[in-house]
């Protein structure tokens, strides 16, 4: 604390030094209405004159409606915008208290924001998360919405979730973030699902000031800071430097263990190993209650077993005695076999290096622009960031958060010459999703290019573009030649070497590329006070091997200065991700429930998600001091895959086999045995013998999500001191040809399915040797012929099984889904009683929800949640403000996304600098 008040007092002697001078137009036009009202009367009617309006209200109003170019590509007023579109700037993201880029979106309307632990947050557009339910946690992350910088796509290609704490620049790098709500493909392609999300930076040329930044400080091991140097070297040159940073702790270093039915916590490590077995006896009456004996036997065996299957928080080190027991009942016994929870090639340390740490993420950035002339202008930018965060997990896992580290380096390229748009962007980097975990790191490179012109034809502005991105995944590990050595400086020692493929094996075995090339074409005609927009967009991917059609049509009438009408209609889809289109590896499940080996296998032919999307919007200014815009939006989304139980076989090796068939033989030729005796004694020995294996696969579900909704938004200057910000949502999220379907419910059908086959088969093989039907050579000619594969006897099921398996075509329709809430929002107020000092508050709330996944089909449910965030600010020289922050002013501590951490309040004290 110290360190930080001597940086503060050493920072406002510094700015005070600063001399102060008259606001150009151009500075003024880059204010905030906040901004503005901080102003004294002086500056303020300095800048009436220079602008040449004729009042301070007009002033306002003109600064009230921001320019945005996300919603049509062209700059253009937000309040005019053909779509429904909202602007955020830096500034407001300080005097707001912001504290990451995450966070800004809690001012957005149409803006889910959910924290999972310190600094790291789910981000929805409108929802369509958690679809399908009864799935991996990665199921509920937004894979909708396409997340730019600049207007290039930085999404993750993955899992289709943007990953805002892999981003390279933070709040001081940002001029504005715009959010179009709505199916955009036509505009950006792929993945603008639900809607857009482009962050502007800001350039050199632009900057109000040399040097800017912020650092600040506070509980829970938080750190954040950011530093900006930007330089107009001449009129045509001008460079900039940014680097950013955060520290953040969670408030705890357990892990919360996901609920889910047969789960154990042992505190000894002389606990059941897995693999082993008990039995008991069945009650026909009151078969649950077999539960209860089971019990006892665990004790006596020499462990202490805790029921977990409720959930709870445990150490990393102690993930190791999670134990599930897996029960199956034969003949009136139930037999509970005891496996592990957490894989043996996964260690807790590798895992969970610092399972305390939030977040560590910082970034570096260089800005060039050149403008050898006023219709000419490029702009050249490059940066490297680094981050391990606390995440959902992309993985199987038992609990609810991962430690995901990526690194990434990229430089990108933009030119407007007279006209011409030209745009190229290239990123690189290792990507370990699931640190420990062995199957999930890969090397990342991403190639984005784009050329588009703008021309005109009397009133009808044309705009034809092409669009080109080779995405290439290689498995993050080192190649082999004859199994001659190798070296590779981020070697994982989890992955496997595989001598048929001379290759260690990951997640998609050698590598996964997916191209894209798209022509495309806007028409804007604007008549009077009327605009029509049509665009088109045709993706041509070699992942499906398809044209892919986006389309947007929209209508808008200016009725009056202060009144603007807008209906558009979209279609958009998604683009393939690695995780279904490109998965192949094959999962050695050592000690963990059945199945034996787990294979994820590909399908590159599955259609993508799509949307049509339907908005009716209007905006209106009462006066020039009120803007209120409110939207109304209808949507069917289709399509939606998961990777599901696609075939399952189980395998007796060959010579265990034959010596059962002639074990069996020589039991019918003792004259000892009965039949019951011979066969229940045959089916032992195949239970203890044969190894179990499935294959998932992506499939396409036929649900069709219905989606209605309304947001308002409001923005009130009510008078020089005070300003007022409000946006409410309602919505609904309904599911047709529904069907509860689960991965580990289809995984045991078709297990069930392959058994009972084996059973049969072998059963048949049993009674014919016992009437001396066949002999046991016969026997085991005729597995011979049947089910030979290699040096295994395999009983197979075969893809379509499970629809029979599962009764799964029995669809239904009108289910809601709860994971939107159904209504959420915020409401703010800034007050500024004086010029140096800034008050300003916003509360947020979001509504009920519940989440299904794979280990709990009854879902978490969470509940209402309503946070206060408050921010003080007090400038004692112009060019720096001292602050405290208070994020969760109260103190609530429910838990706002799914089995993640318990929140509470977050205090921080800083500096924002600008000279």
């Amino acid at each position: 604390m110290k360190k930080l008040i001597s940086v503060l007092l050493t920072l406002s002697i510094a700015f005070s030094a600063v001399a102060q001078e008259r606001l150009t137009k151009e500075q003024i036009l880059a204010m905030s209405t906040d901004e503005l009202s901080e102003l004294p009367l002086e500056d303020l009617m300095m800048a009436v004159e220079t602008l040449g309006v004729g009042s301070v209200d007009e002033l306002f109003a003109l600064i009230m409606n921001k320019n945005v170019s996300s919603a049509s590509k062209t700059e253009e007023s937000s309040f005019t915008s053909p779509l429904s579109t909202t602007v955020i700037t830096h500034d407001e993201m300080r005097q707001w208290g912001i504290t990451s880029i995450e966070e800004a979106f809690r001012l957005i309307p149409g803006m889910i924001v959910t924290e999972k632990t310190n600094g790291i947050y789910d981000i929805q557009m409108r929802g369509l998360n958690n679809i399908p339910d009864n799935n991996m946690l990665l199921y509920t992350e937004n894979s909708n919405t396409l997340l730019m910088i600049d207007s290039r796509p930085v999404h993750n290609y993955s899992t289709g979730a943007p990953n805002f704490e892999n981003l390279p620049i933070d709040i001081e790098d940002i001029e504005r973030i715009e959010v179009v709500r709505g199916a955009s493909g036509a505009l950006y392609g792929a993945n603008a699902v639900t809607g857009v999300v482009n962050i502007i930076t800001t350039k050199p040329d632009q900057s109000r000031a040399t040097v800017s930044g912020n650092v600040q400080m506070g509980n829970l091991g938080t750190y954040i800071g950011s530093l900006a140097l930007r330089k107009a070297v001449s009129d045509k040159f001008a460079f900039g430097l940014t680097a950013n940073f955060q520290r953040r702790n969670r408030p705890t270093s357990d892990l919360y263990v996901i609920p889910a039915a047969g789960v154990y916590y042992a505190n000894s490590d002389a606990a059941p190993k897995a693999g082993s077995s008990f039995i008991v006896k069945v009650d026909p009456e009151h078969p649950e209650n077999s539960i209860n004996q089971f019990a006892p036997n665990l004790e006596a065996y020499g462990g202490t077993l805790r029921d977990f299957s409720a959930g709870g928080w445990v150490a990393p080190e102690n993930l190791k005695y999670l134990k599930q027991i897996y029960p199956s009942e034969d003949n009136g016994v139930q037999i509970y076999t005891v496996y592990d929870c957490l894989e043996p090639e996964s260690p807790a340390s590798e895992m969970f290096p610092n399972s305390e740490a939030a977040r560590k993420t910082e970034g570096y950035n260089g800005y060039l622009t050149f403008t050898p002339a006023t219709d000419v202008r490029v702009d050249l930018t490059g940066g490297y960031q680094r981050s391990t965060v606390m995440t959902t997990p992309v993985g199987d896992d038992y609990f609810s958060l991962n430690t995901r580290q990526i690194k990434t380096g990229y430089v990108a390229l933009s030119a407007d010459v007279k006209g011409l748009k030209l745009l190229a962007n290239y990123s690189a980097g290792p990507h370990n999703y699931a640190m420990g975990v062995p199957g999930f790191k890969t090397n990342t490179k991403l190639f984005f290019a784009s050329a588009e012109y703008d021309f005109k034809i009397g009133d009808l502005g044309i705009r034809p573009g092409v669009f080109v991105q080779n995405i290439y995944y290689e498995d993050y590990v080192p190649d082999f030649t004859g199994g001659s050595n190798y070296e590779w400086q981020y070697h994982d020692p989890g992955y496997k070497y595989d001598e048929s493929k001379e290759h260690l094996s990951g997640f998609f075995v050698y590598d996964a590329r997916v191209k894209d090339v798209a022509p495309s074409i806007r028409l804007d005609y604007k008549v009077n006070d009327f605009r029509f927009i049509a665009a088109y967009r045709a993706d041509k991917t070699n992942i499906p091997d398809k044209w892919n059609h986006s389309a947007q049509v929209s209508a808008s009438w200016q009725i009056t200065p202060d009144n603007f009408i807008r209906v558009v209609y979209g279609h958009s889809n998604r683009s393939a991700n690695f995780v279904n289109s490109n998965a192949n590896y094959r999962w050695t499940r050592t000690n963990l429930v059945l199945p034996s080996y787990l294979t994820f296998s590909k399908n590159e032919d599955a259609d993508l998600v799509s949307i049509d999307n339907v908005e009716l919007g209007y905006r209106v200014k009462p006066n020039t001091r009120l803007l209120i815009d409110g939207e109304i939006f209808y949507s069917v989304s289709r399509d939606y895959s998961s990777l599901m139980a696609n075939s399952a076989f189980i395998s007796l090796d060959k010579n265990v086999g034959q010596a059962l068939v002639r074990s069996v033989q020589d039991m019918i030729d003792s004259g000892e045995y009965e039949f019951t005796q011979i066969a229940a004694g045959a089916g032992a020995t195949m239970k203890q013998n044969i190894e179990t294996e499935a294959s998932i696969k992506c499939g396409v579900l036929p649900f069709d999500v219905k989606q209605f909704g309304v947001s308002l938004n409001a923005d009130w200057i009510i008078s020089s001191k005070v300003i007022a910000k409000l946006n409410l949502n309602f919505q609904k999220t309904i599911i047709d040809n529904y069907y509860q379907y689960s991965q580990t419910d289809g995984i045991k059908a078709l297990l069930g399915k392959a058994q009972t086959k084996l059973t049969e088969e072998t059963g048949k093989a049993v009674y014919a040797m016992y009437n001396g039907i066949i002999t046991a050579d016969e026997a085991i000619a005729g597995l011979e012929d049947s089910f030979s594969k290699g040096n295994k006897y395999v009983f197979s099921t075969a893809e379509g099984d499970l629809t029979q398996a599962l009764g799964s075509d029995k669809t239904e329709d009108g289910v809601e889904n709860k994971a939107t809430p159904n209504f959420y929002g915020m409401f703010g107020i800034m007050y500024k009683p004086i010029e140096q000092l800034n008050i300003s508050a916003f509360a947020n709330y979001i509504g009920e929800r519940t989440y299904k996944t794979k280990y709990n089909s009854k879902g978490e449910e969470l509940g209402q949640r309503f946070t206060i965030n408050l921010h003080l600010g007090y400038k004692p020289v112009e060019n720096c403000e001292v602050f405290f922050n208070a994020h969760n002013l109260l103190n609530n501590e429910k838990r706002e996304f799914v089995y993640c951490d318990e929140i509470g309040g977050l205090y921080t004290l800083g500096v924002n600098f600008e000279f």
